[in-house]
């Protein structure tokens, strides 16, 4: 789970700790996590500040990793969560996926065969922030750029198409994101649309 952003976009206020449905997005996220690969997830911050504050939104159990020196933005997350990680891969989410799905994160996961990473594309996008990587090659400290996107070329990840997922699998839904307070009134009524 990948939680140590700024929220810059958002305004004044952590956007992982803002409520949809009565739930923080975090605890949403964290939720599919669990769900997907029934493990506690780890949580990435840069932050004491930032652990504290989503740990007081979370009832869920949870372990906090501080992100890896040396890199930058989610990749300094994933890094330390493989790190610590006792599995030979990491399911990633990010805290801003109001509607992050068990299935949908199972189902990208399931694509990788032998791949060090799979990621969904969706509308041209790859969308590193809800995929699958193996944990030795994070762990060892991938020679990129520090930009997520960098990575994804040298694990050689497999990129496959959001379009390709079952029906029954909501996947689409699952990589929307919120940025914006725009975002979060967006996820609000769709949350609401029957």
């Amino acid at each position: 789970m990948l939680a140590g952003g700024h929220s810059r976009r958002f305004g004044d206020a952590n956007k992982a700790t803002a409520v949809l449905a009565g739930t923080p997005l975090v605890a949403r996220a964290v939720d599919a996590a669990a769900a997907a690969t029934g493990r506690p997830p780890l949580v990435a911050v840069q932050t004491d500040a930032q652990r504290d504050e989503l740990a007081a939104a979370l009832d869920a159990s949870v372990s906090f990793v501080r992100d890896a020196p040396g890199y930058d933005g989610p990749l300094a997350g994933l890094v330390a969560a493989a790190r610590r990680a006792t599995a030979d891969s990491l399911v990633a989410v990010a805290c801003d996926m109001p509607f992050a799905s068990a299935d949908a994160l199972d189902w990208v996961a399931r694509q990788a065969g032998d791949a060090a990473a799979v990621v969904p594309v969706a509308g041209g996008a790859v969308q590193p922030l809800h995929a699958r990587y193996a944990t030795a090659p994070l762990a060892a400290g991938p020679d990129t750029d520090a930009r997520l996107v960098a990575l994804l070329d040298e694990l050689d990840a497999e990129r496959v198409p959001a379009a390709a997922s079952p029906p029954s699998v909501p996947l689409a839904a699952s990589l929307t994101n919120v940025n914006t307070r725009r975002d979060l009134a967006a996820a609000r009524a769709a949350r609401r649309a029957p």
